[in-house]
């Protein structure tokens, strides 16, 4: 890269010395005129040119001053007063590059060189900044109002260069030409000569009209500008001067250098900012408000604290601000160390805040346990919806998710003994042994309404735990509470039953107890039937031996004595591995005009040792429907004539042999006795 600065000096002498010929001969005439601009332009270049006497220079450069007094004037200080390097202290912090945070003091250390022979006393120094916008965006409205960040990131700088790097490295300037460099080697690879060629020579030696090129003009327009860098009363002294500037970013977007003004008196310096010019992105920070989690996850169910964190960000609070939360279905919000009640709305004052200042409130949330029934819905996102004023939306609400896990999870299960019946009430725990709840006083409860029905005005519960009893429930140490339902009529339609179970409950450590309810249905809790499964050797064999036929008997008993016409299909589930069915698995059969029916099928034990017995299903066997006689029926109504098996309730059939086993010896051998063996496989 090799710098033309040799035609640009040459040029520059060429101005200097035509304005400096044009000044001397003017000079006389404009001197009995008084103080008139021509004679301001011509002073100011007489006393920049460093090629004349100390002498002449003063001169002029006393009647350039006292001719300022007079008469308000502008001119291009290039020549004169030159600002030639300036520094801009961004905010490193950011994740915008280049930018500062909105209503902060932006600072720029500039180098202006004064070729005056003496000091200019200047009542401002300031360097003008524009705002910038987006092509696109143009004619647009703003929508600055409730973002992050209001920067506009496509920007036409047409030349600018966005990088801080301008004041650090003046290789972006212009003023460098990109060049090559070019081998010539011999026939032998031996290096012959070195050449630098410029790619783009078209483009820099194209020819120029020389008409106009030089300046014959010193006034200069004064730009337009939104902010602007400044600091006051400044003595520039000859040489080279080292100020720094500021300003207040108090609005967010993109702005760029434009101009340089040094005021003295009724003088104003200007010259444009080519160094090059550098772009100022302002980022506003908007507020915020978080919950932070004083513990580990928020529980249901009991009283936990948060806190709610507002920051103003790069905004301040002049004045108080009300700032209401409203709580989602199933969440109630409580102020600490207040006699108010847990309610979903609540309103509190924020006081006057400076900017990027930062309070906590605290808040006592509690949330219901109504979720614990399910066991995937392990936890439940609530919300927070928070009505801040600063926002410009409408309506301007803020939504924080709040996560509240279960403690606990709360199952029922009904369970059969013949013809009694168990309600059993599992309470699992999901929390570490360090935040484990206690239990006490469990209790189930019908609706009076239910002992209304003459058939169940006989019902009661029979409680089998522990009045006085305490449980503690963890995630390694769960619970189950057991009743027995007494008094239910023997039929075949039962009424359903509407049962609620509750406990009291809290967390260890605390002293306040509280109740928990979980609501569950009865259904299905009488037996209608039974089954007995029983496996005997043949004909002539003792013992049952592996690899040997033996007979299975399934007995179904009617338990309520009462006929009926229902046609039922049993199934034989067998373990593959340890049974081989011959024959039909399943089989239909009515126990109509009849209390019980037996089945007969041949299995075949496939190892010795003590085998479960195979499991037996009964169902509700449904017959087809007689096919309609229309031949164009829907293809739904159709599949209504297929038949159809209907499982019974967990408490209607009482299997009497389930978790039995039958003890199976191995096959004989042929080399030798049989083995006795009667180890357990």
């Amino acid at each position: 890269m090799l710098k033309s600065s040799h035609s640009q000096f040459t040029q520059f002498q060429i101005v200097s010395c035509e304005r400096l010929a044009r000044g001397k001969s003017l000079f006389k005439l404009i001197d009995r005129r008084g103080a008139d601009v021509r004679f301001i332009e011509a002073s100011a270049n007489i006393a920049a040119y460093p090629a004349l006497n100390a002498e002449t220079r003063m001169k002029y450069f006393n009647h350039l001053l006292q001719s300022a007094q007079d008469e308000f004037r502008s001119i291009n200080c290039s020549s004169m007063m030159d600002l030639v390097d300036i520094r801009i202290h961004f905010d490193t912090s950011l994740e915008e590059p280049f930018s500062v945070l909105c209503d902060s003091i932006v600072r720029a250390e500039v180098q202006v060189v004064n070729h005056f022979p003496g000091p200019v006393n200047c009542s401002e120094v300031t360097v003008t900044v524009k705002a910038v916008k987006n092509a696109n965006d143009e004619g647009k409205p703003s929508k600055a109002a409730g973002k992050k960040s209001v920067t506009e990131k496509s920007i036409d700088t047409k030349g600018i260069e966005k990088s801080a790097l301008a004041t650090k490295d003046k290789t972006l300037s212009s003023d460098y030409i990109p060049i090559k460099e070019q081998l010539h080697l011999k026939q032998d690879g031996s290096l012959s000569s070195v050449a630098l060629v410029c790619p783009s020579a078209q483009q820099l030696l194209g020819r120029k009209v020389s008409h106009g090129l030089l300046p014959t003009e010193l006034s200069v327009i004064k730009e337009e500008y939104t902010h602007k860098l400044s600091v006051k009363d400044v003595n520039i002294v000859p040489g080279v001067n080292r100020l720094t500037l500021q300003m207040k970013a108090d609005h967010a977007g993109t702005y760029v250098l434009s101009q340089f003004v040094a005021c003295s008196q009724r003088l104003e310096f200007i010259q444009s900012v080519n160094c090059p010019k550098v772009s100022i992105t302002v980022v506003e920070v908007m507020p915020s408000v978080t919950f932070i989690k004083t513990r580990d996850d928020l529980l249901a169910g009991t009283d936990q604290e948060v806190e709610l964190v507002v920051r103003t960000g790069s905004t301040a609070f002049q004045n108080e601000k009300t700032l209401r939360l409203c709580s989602s279905r199933g969440l109630m919000i409580n102020l600490p160390k207040t006699d108010s009640l847990f309610q979903r709305e609540l309103d509190f004052v924020l006081p006057p805040m400076a900017a990027f200042e930062t309070v906590s409130h605290p808040l006592k949330i509690r949330a219901d346990l109504g979720f614990t029934a399910s066991k995937e819905a392990t936890f439940v996102e609530h919300k927070l919806s928070v009505h801040c004023p600063w926002l410009s939306k409408t309506p301007p609400l803020l939504d924080l998710p709040l996560n509240v896990y279960a403690p606990f999870t709360v199952q029922y299960k009904l369970h059969t003994a013949y013809t009694k019946k168990f309600v059993n009430i599992h309470v699992q725990g999901l929390t570490p042994s360090s935040r484990a709840f206690e239990f006490q006083n469990p209790n189930v409860l019908l609706p009076d309404a239910t002992y209304k029905n003459p058939a169940l005005s006989k019902l009661e519960w029979r409680n089998l735990n522990g009045s006085s009893q305490t449980l503690k429930i963890s995630q390694g140490q769960p619970a189950n509470y057991l009743w027995e339902l007494c008094g239910a009529p023997a039929q075949y339609d039962m009424p359903l039953l509407k049962a609620e179970f509750s406990v009291d409950y809290r967390l260890a450590g605390t002293t306040d107890w509280k109740i928990f309810s979980f609501n569950f249905d009865i259904v299905d809790y009488a037996t209608l039937f039974t089954v007995r499964s029983r496996v005997e050797p043949v004909k002539g064999n003792d013992f049952l031996r592996a690899g040997s036929l033996c007979h299975m008997t399934l007995t179904v008993s009617d338990v309520l004595q009462q006929a009926s016409s229902a046609a039922l299909m049993y199934e034989v589930l067998a373990d593959q591995a340890l049974w081989a069915v011959c024959g039909r698995t399943a089989g239909v059969f009515s126990m109509e005009g009849s209390s019980k029916h037996s089945v007969t099928l041949d299995v075949m034990p496939l190892v010795c040792g003590f085998l479960p017995l195979p499991a037996v299903r009964l169902s509700r066997y449904i017959p087809a429907e007689q096919k309609p006689k229309e031949t164009n029926r829907k293809a739904d109504l159709a599949a209504a004539t297929l038949p159809r098996l209907e499982p019974f309730g967990a408490g209607q059939v009482y299997n009497w042999s389930k978790a039995q086993q039958v003890h199976v010896l191995a096959a004989p051998s042929n080399n030798g006795p049989t083995s006795f063996d009667t180890s357990t496989s």
